[in-house]
């Protein structure tokens, strides 16, 4: 970790200035950051440190943070100036700020918060005081056509801005962090539960160009890469014919946690809302939040999700946790579309829609079950009267697949003011989560996993690699195989990895615990439930069959466990699970490790024992699954979390093993193991 501290010819600025004790933390070369996690001012460092970097490693003494062009967009949004930034830096580090990074910085934020793009009337409008800025964004390859356009029909390209409402300068947090530790708590407490001062400003004279929907996304990214970054914010409280106000409260009833009010101070700045993400950990309550959002905004509200059966799930929350009239609440899916969604789609009748990503953006004419079916033309109705209306606010569930390229072009369609984008995750392999700037905004608040497990939000996990040797049988079939599924398949079929799967259960069967089991290759999942006896979902599960497997999971104490694939991954509600077995996940993806992981992250009664939640993977030893399996080791041990490496022996010394259960093994003879390596390979790649 410390190995940045030794590549570099110049380090006067590593030099600890005289009082660094009380400092916590180290800013270094190209931007890394290092924070004692045991210093008393810890808490304060790592609110600042969210706002300005991203989160690279948070082992349990030193976290370490990176500063780059998507985090100080962030910061901006965030109002933090220039001189802010770095002044709060200089006086929170042990040494000087080098200074290539104090160019950084200052290269990068020079423009930002300048410009900023509008929803007027239906049309778009990019805005700017700075006569120069506004002249340097026009120049760009996808604005210029536009501007062209405003002075061939004899527009200035001035406006007039009517008065509207700004939030007073707030203590200069220069001063905050010079405070004790326990009064810079405090005083982050009080601003998150405070209502923020406001004062009127005159009219003034701004520059404006109105832009086409259909570029919109491009003219973003085109100024995001030129690093004039277009801030997105919405006046909520103004009136609006074509976007009434939405008849909604939070129920008094409901519990609000400190850090989901802090996370929505962050896109709440006065009466403004501004576009951004916020990452909370799966079970700490990312769907309240999202509630939360639209309880503020009262406008009419669009949620997407990723399936069916989590458009319920966040139908229900809205009648859990506000007093919104049932009718105003609709669910759009596969199995819930009619003519009376239709006509609530009115430009005076503002209601919550909640629908699927696929349900939404859909291309027409596609998808075998509409063939023939005037449903297809139905959707197509809907779809495009949601296109015509004006949405207050957009809430994307699961947000880090918006970047797929059938979502975030049609995102764009609709004329929302406002997007507010949730996940555990912010991490996707294919390198396109930059492209989340553009379409949803920047990160506005990221909480730390142990920070909330320490705090008793979350359960307190134990994670456990359990490596498994491959029989000869199998390892010479893996050898010799010569496809890369077909390997695949083999070493996750290894009959050792099978019967350390068993003790696992059984161990857990017999505390009564609730146990998910994980699969990506859905011919193992078939196989390992039809052998074992055990109830399993997958994609072409029916959704009443899912609903039902879900419920009684949650509700029945002798139903405790289920074998399930990646459609298990994210938007499913089993706050009881407290056990996931990982027998096959999707190669090194850290993403769906993560979700999988925050199935059992759920809070959990109080126990005696140190840890109330368990995650196991079952590893074959010798194969590429051991490749895999670091990655996601790797992860969860940069988060701050317990790993234990066993071996697949040590499983077998449980107490099931002692008491003789493993008499009662499946695939435990020569001839099982020798029938069940056939039926691998004979299935079809």
């Amino acid at each position: 970790m410390f190995s940045h501290l030794f590549d570099f010819k110049d380090f006067t600025y590593l030099a600890l200035k005289p009082d660094h004790e009380k400092r916590p933390l180290w800013v270094l070369p190209e931007g890394l950051i290092l924070l004692e996690a045991y210093h008393p001012t810890y808490r304060i460092a790592t609110e600042f440190l969210i706002a300005i970097a991203e989160a690279r490693m948070r082992p349990t003494l030193i976290h370490e943070f990176q500063i780059n062009a998507s985090s100080l967009i962030s910061a901006i949004s965030l109002k933090y100036t220039t001189d802010k930034i770095l002044s709060i830096l200089d006086k929170l580090s042990k040494n000087n700020i080098p200074p290539d990074v104090e160019k950084f910085i200052k290269d990068h934020t020079k423009h930002y918060g300048k410009a900023k793009v509008v929803l007027e009337e239906s049309r778009y409008f990019i805005e700017c005081e700075d006569e120069n800025l506004f002249k340097l964004i026009c120049s760009l390859k996808t604005v210029r056509k536009y501007y062209e356009r405003a002075v061939q029909k004899g527009d200035t390209c001035k406006y007039v801005e009517k008065k509207s409402m700004k939030d007073e300068e707030e203590e200069d947090l220069n001063t905050i962090v010079e405070k004790e530790a326990e009064d810079m708590l405090m005083y982050m407490e009080n601003c998150f539960n405070s209502e923020p001062k406001k004062t009127i400003v005159e009219a003034k004279m701004i520059n404006r160009l109105e832009i086409d929907a259909a570029d919109y996304r491009y003219i973003k990214e085109n100024c995001r890469t030129e690093r004039i970054p277009l801030r997105e914010e919405y006046e909520y409280n103004i009136e609006n014919e074509k976007n009434p106000k939405l008849d909604i409260k939070i129920k008094p009833e409901t519990k609000i946690r400190l850090y989901q009010s802090k996370a929505l101070s962050k896109m709440f700045i006065g009466q403004r809302a501004q576009n951004g993400i916020i990452v909370l950990p799966c079970g700490a309550g990312k769907s309240l939040v999202g509630v939360m959002a639209t309880a503020n905004v009262k406008k009419r509200t669009i949620v997407l999700c990723t399936s069916n059966y989590s458009v319920t799930q966040w139908a229900n929350q809205f009648h859990v946790f506000t007093d919104i009239n049932r009718e105003r609440v609709i669910e759009l899916n596969s199995q819930k579309k009619g003519e009376k969604i239709l006509s609530k789609l009115t430009p005076k009748y503002p209601v919550i829609l909640v629908t699927t990503y696929h349900m939404m953006f859909k291309r027409k004419g596609k998808g075998p079950e509409d063939i023939g079916s005037s449903a297809l033309s139905l959707s197509d109705m809907i779809r495009d009267k949601i296109r015509e209306l004006e949405w207050g606010l957009i809430v994307l569930d699961e947000v880090h697949v918006a970047p797929a390229e059938s979502f975030s072009k049609s995102l764009t369609e609709i004329k929302s003011h406002c997007k507010l984008g949730l996940t555990a995750t912010l991490l996707r392999e294919d390198k396109r989560l930059p492209d989340l700037e553009y379409l949803i905004g920047p990160k506005l608040h990221e909480e730390n996993w142990k920070d909330l497990e320490n705090e008793g939000f979350l359960a307190k996990a134990l994670c456990v690699e359990v490596r498994c040797e491959m029989t000869r049988e199998f390892l010479d079939a893996y050898t010799a195989a010569k496809d890369k599924r077909t390997k695949r398949k083999i070493y996750l079929g290894n009959p050792e990895k099978f019967i350390a799967l068993q003790y696992i259960l059984a161990h857990h069967e017999e505390k009564r615990d609730k146990i998910l089991v994980y699969f990506y290759d859905t011919d193992l999942l078939k196989i390992y439930a039809k052998k074992l006896n055990k109830r399993k979902i997958y994609g072409k599960t029916p959704e009443e069959k899912r609903t039902k497997y879900f419920e009684k999971f949650r509700s029945e104490d002798t139903f405790n466990v289920l074998f399930i694939s990646s459609v298990g991954d994210t938007s499913i509600d089993l706050p009881d699970a407290n056990v996931v077995i990982e027998i096959s996940g999707q190669y090194g993806s850290r993403r769906q490790f993560t979700q999988r992981f925050g199935r059992i992250l759920r809070p959990k009664p109080d126990v005696k024992e140190r840890f109330n939640a368990f995650f196991y993977i079952i590893v074959s030893l010798q194969t590429e699954d051991t490749t895999s399996a670091h990655k996601r080791q790797t992860f969860l041990i940069n988060q701050g979390y317990v790993f234990k490496i066993v071996s697949g022996d040590a499983i077998k010394e449980m107490k099931y093993f002692l008491s003789g259960g493993h008499k009662k093994l499946a695939m435990a003879t020569k001839d099982e193991q020798k029938e069940h390596l056939d039926e691998i390979l004979k299935l079809k790649n």
